[in-house]
């Protein structure tokens, strides 16, 4: 157990709080901050790592906590708040501070799951956009790639059906 010298007499700290000086002016027990997570009586509190939050300031035995999928943390020192819609957090316990977009080739699907591929002749060219749906080819223009807007038609070609990514020959 450890102790701190307070008037003339020993006391200890009370559960949940610390004092981790050995020799000081103020021996006073404290109470973690936030964004910290308390460890044991006589050590300073430990942060909490990526993804983890802890948001009280007198509070004893304060734990880090983690968001579950479909939310996150802006800072280790602020509750979990819900991704906005058009982006996702797919891991629990979370392991960072933020929602994510889906990256080009993919398709938002919910909150809490990971970007769905792009079917095959469609597309989705953007990194940082909201709520990224795949999508056909304009009519006259050519599927290339998952991840890449569409081409124009080659001369003497064409393509009219939006569901496909063949060119009719004129």
């Amino acid at each position: 157990m450890y102790f701190f010298f307070s008037s003339s007499n020993y006391s200890s700290c009370e559960t949940g709080k610390f004092q981790e000086l050995s020799a000081a002016i103020d021996y006073t027990c404290k109470y973690c901050a936030a964004g910290t997570s308390f460890t044991a009586k006589n050590t300073a509190c430990d942060p909490c790592l990526n993804g983890l939050y802890q948001e009280d300031n007198a509070e004893a035995s304060v734990t880090c906590k983690t968001c579950e999928r479909g939310q996150a943390s802006s800072v280790a020192t602020a509750v979990c708040e819900s991704c906005e819609e058009g982006q996702y957090q797919d891991v629990s316990p979370a392991t960072s501070y933020e929602c994510k977009y889906c990256l080009e080739g993919t398709s938002f699907d919910t909150k809490s799951t990971v970007c769905r591929p792009c079917d095959a002749g469609k597309y989705q060219d953007q990194n940082s956009a909201v709520a990224m749906d795949c999508k056909f080819c304009l009519a006259s223009t050519e599927y290339t790639a998952k991840t890449s807007p569409c081409v124009d038609c080659l001369a003497g070609k064409f393509q009219v059906d939006l569901r496909k990514k063949l060119l009719v020959f004129f």
